[in-house]
């Protein structure tokens, strides 16, 4: 199981629909040139325009792709895993306000995110959507390989404390 592509996929989530509307306005600019191609203009020609066009459209492809997969690994966990995740990753809500709503121990709180955390990952990996799939489809967009970069980080820079720390004791 990849919890690091887990969790990229959660802590994307909350941005895929800005993305893809700024992906839609720059396809109409790239749009509106073509056709105004101004003589004086150090422009791209059409064809170029719209080769570029075809490859943003691709990138808000993958991006809806990457929103209805998410929707769907989640929709797939129980009530309590899916608002426990949703509320850590995509609506970034306080802790406290979490774990009132839930009536959970801070520790509680804690054991099921890190449960949640694992089942969604394990989802993740029984539909295919291991590191291979994320790179294949997500690493042409600049934001998404330095947010899986800065989850691989954080994961393994923790790891390397915790090993240090046990090596030093």
């Amino acid at each position: 199981m990849n919890l690091v592509i887990a969790e990229t996929m959660l802590r994307a989530y909350a941005s895929l629909e800005s993305m893809a509307e700024q992906i839609d306005r720059l396809v109409y600019r790239r749009a509106v040139l073509t056709h105004s191609l101004k003589s004086d203009c150090v422009c791209l020609g059409a064809e170029r325009q719209v080769e570029e066009i075809i490859k943003l459209m691709n990138k808000k492809n993958a991006l809806i792709n990457l929103k209805i997969t998410t929707d769907e690994i989640l929709s797939a966990l129980g009530d309590e895993s899916r608002e426990i995740l949703v509320a850590r990753y995509v609506t970034k809500e306080d802790r406290d306000a979490v774990t009132g709503r839930l009536g959970l121990s801070v520790r509680t709180y804690f054991r099921r995110l890190e449960k949640a955390m694992k089942t969604f990952a394990c989802e993740c990996c029984a539909r295919g959507c291991d590191e291979k799939w994320f790179a294949e489809n997500y690493f042409d967009q600049s934001w998404l390989k330095n947010l899986y970069r800065a989850v691989f980080d954080k994961k393994f820079d923790g790891a390397k404390k915790a090993a240090s720390a046990a090596l030093s004791e």
